[in-house]
């Protein structure tokens, strides 16, 4: 019994000393101004960003330095998403950052008419994000950059992109075998200065009356 109420006094004097330690977190925060994140993604947006102009809006929420603690509640959130491997940890921020209609007008160097996101002020908050879990806290930026760029390439075969190109490819290579299972469409016999610049460039001519065209399946 004695030996019950001395393990009851130890944990009693554990717990206030946790509870002094908090309170002296807690004043330090306060003096330094800084707050501890609370990881939650910003309210005034719907993530993942839909359209071009959310993207726009969100950059200028990042850039202004008033919405400097809501940005990190929102690089804690991220960071908790996780992944197997960086390469899944980037991946699975950047989905729930952009839908897939945005991420297609999005490359890495802003070619072909799309947004350059190495000049984003989401790249910055991405790489804080992958970081923020412990797991790939050695994470280096060009790792990070990596899987960023390739997350962008195959940003069209997302939301049945590979498909669509799959069903446009095959209706071409069907169009090709109905064009040239078509039979040949009669012509009249080419003139003499006709005849003449065929054999000139090919040798098409034959005898003075026979005509071989250079189209195959065409006779005159």
């Amino acid at each position: 019994m004695a030996a019950q109420l001395h393990i009851l006094t130890l944990l009693e004097n554990v717990k206030e000393q946790q509870m002094q330690l908090a309170a002296a977190v807690n004043n330090l925060s306060a003096r330094l101004g800084t707050q501890t994140p609370v990881a939650e993604m910003p309210h005034q947006f719907n993530i993942p960003l839909a359209t071009m102009p959310e993207v726009e809006e969100f950059e200028e929420w990042l850039k202004d330095s008033r919405n400097a603690q809501a940005k990190q509640n929102m690089i804690s959130a991220l960071g908790g998403i996780g992944g197997q491997n960086t390469k899944k940890a980037t991946w699975s921020i950047l989905s729930s950052l952009f839908s897939a209609v945005v991420a297609k007008q999005i490359n890495w160097k802003g070619v072909n008419g799309k947004k350059c996101f190495k000049e984003m002020q989401t790249r910055s908050v991405l790489i804080r994000a992958v970081r923020n879990n412990q797991c790939f806290s050695s994470a280096t930026d060009t790792e990070i950059d990596c899987h960023t760029i390739r997350w962008f390439n195959l940003a069209c075969d997302r939301g049945g992109g590979r498909k669509e190109r799959a069903r446009a490819k095959e209706a071409l290579t069907e169009d090709l075998v109905a064009s040239l299972s078509r039979p040949a469409v009669e012509t009249f016999p080419p003139s003499a200065s006709v005849r003449r610049r065929c054999l000139r460039i090919r040798h098409c001519w034959v005898g003075s009356t026979n005509f071989v065209p250079c189209m195959i399946g065409q006779q005159w």
